[in-house]
This record gives structure tokens, C-alpha cells and sequence, in this order.
């Protein structure tokens, strides 16, 4: 028997109607700054409105989840000194910044949208409460 696993809504354009705009700057904020931080951002915003708000609470994790393999694969770059390592950290920036960018701008629209690998993750771990 396979069992039923409740989602969350679809990622079609779909509005949050009960943030305020406070809210709603956490959630882009916390896709923007991710890297910055080196992910200490999105992971309080995480903690702070896990229970209150699922909108706030599935993007802040997608973009926690984002930052983790960015930051360790940049890491591991950095321990080897070629231009090719260097070519390569900029692609990984720059990939992960046109990433945030698409997920806070559908962030502030409202929608429930999903980075490709990410936000299937952050989508099963906040069902399995």
C-alpha cells in the first residue's frame, strides 16, 4: 500500500494573502543573502517561522538547502590554486545568484515555486512532520 503524502500547493501562481510585507521581505531576503551569510540567514528565518508560516518557513529552507552544496563545492575549489578553480567559482556564484534571484522574485509575487532539486527536498521534509 502506498500512502498518501499531503503537499503543499502546486506551483502555479498562486497568492499568499496573509504575509505582510515584513514577511515578505524575510522570504526574498532570505533567498538573497543566503550565500552571504553562508546560509546563517535563511536558517534562523527557518527557525523563527517554521510553525507559523509554511510559505516563509519552505522558501527559507529551499534557499538553506541551495546553499549548502554551493558553499561546500567552493570550498573544495579554493584548496586547489589553477585558473580553472577560479573559472569555476565564479560559475558556481553566478549560477546560484541567477537561482535566487528567479526564487525571490517568485517569492514576492506569492508563488510557491520550486528550484529544480531544492525545492523538492524542502517540500518533502516540511511534509514529513
Amino acid at each position: 500500500m502506498t500512502e498518501e503524502v499531503p503537499s503543499l500547493p502546486s506551483t502555479e501562481p498562486q497568492e499568499e494573502k496573509d504575509l505582510s510585507h515584513r514577511e515578505y521581505a524575510l522570504v526574498i531576503w532570505s533567498h538573497l543573502l543566503s550565500l552571504f551569510t553562508l546560509g546563517i540567514f535563511p536558517l534562523v528565518v527557518h527557525f523563527q517561522h517554521r510553525n507559523k508560516h509554511r510559505f516563509i518557513a519552505f522558501h527559507s529552507l529551499q534557499s538553506l538547502l541551495l546553499v549548502i552544496p554551493v558553499v561546500c563545492s567552493i570550498a573544495v575549489a579554493t584548496r586547489f590554486i589553477a585558473p580553472l578553480n577560479i573559472i569555476y567559482i565564479y560559475a558556481c556564484t553566478t549560477l546560484w545568484g541567477v537561482m535566487a534571484l528567479v526564487a525571490a522574485s517568485n517569492a514576492n509575487q506569492g508563488r510557491w515555486f520550486e528550484l529544480p532539486v531544492f525545492g523538492r527536498v524542502a517540500k518533502r521534509m516540511l511534509t514529513e512532520k
